[in-house]
């Protein structure tokens, strides 16, 4: 056995409370250089478990927290991965989005807002409503069912990255399938991408209640 080995084994004997093998212990007895070894690396062990645990202030731990925060996002952003992921949940959320366009036409939809509560929703507000329908709800059945990890979306940045795909498509047959007036189309569209923030952060909260539970 060379000396390598021998010290390995009678360490992680020592590290695990229990003994080490016989030609290991033997070796190290009988080897000035390893018996050496092993008593300067106990030594240095043993010193280490004397310091005193030393725990960050609350300042301290605040602005570690952020640091690592803003690292995280950072590289979410910078992450191919992180925007195919997005993009596929944007697509898909723009798919579903157009199919309860033929079921419920825009026009259909704002009209049932302002009826459920014409006093308390003008017509801003209802456009709003309707649009923000055309958002929530394609994207929450569509991040939640897509594959993968539970944090598809990779966190609020991820949900951030799918809305702004989901617009991306969207506005454009929007804009073409509708004939709003521009300040009522503003606010439709606006209410899609409220809509869309909304569903995808309900659909990664769901992801993650589910797999911890």
């Amino acid at each position: 056995m060379n000396c390598q080995t021998a010290q390995e084994m009678v360490l992680a004997a020592r590290l695990a409370g229990d003994a080490a093998p016989d030609e290991a212990s033997a070796h190290a007895r009988n080897c000035p250089a390893c018996t050496e070894e092993i008593r300067r690396l106990t030594d240095t062990w043993a010193a280490l478990a004397a310091l005193p645990l030393l725990a960050p202030s609350p300042r301290v731990s605040r602005r570690l927290r952020r640091r690592i925060r803003w690292e995280s996002a950072r590289e979410t952003v910078a992450s191919v991965e992180s925007w195919q992921r997005a993009a596929l949940v944007g697509v898909g959320g723009f798919v579903l989005s157009f199919v309860l366009s033929l079921l419920v036409p825009y026009e259909t939809m704002v009209a049932l807002c302002q009826g459920i509560a014409p006093q308390v929703m003008p017509s801003p507000s209802a456009y709003l409503a309707a649009g923000s329908l055309y958002g929530l709800v394609p994207m929450v059945i569509v991040a939640a069912v897509q594959g993968g990890p539970p944090a598809a979306l990779a966190g609020l940045v991820g949900v951030l990255e799918a809305a702004v795909v989901f617009l991306m498509v969207v506005i454009p047959y929007v804009v073409v399938a509708c004939g709003f007036p521009p300040p009522l189309l503003v606010g439709f569209v606006g209410g899609m991408g409220l809509g869309a923030l909304a569903g995808g952060a309900a659909a990664m909260t769901l992801r993650h209640r589910i797999a911890w539970a």
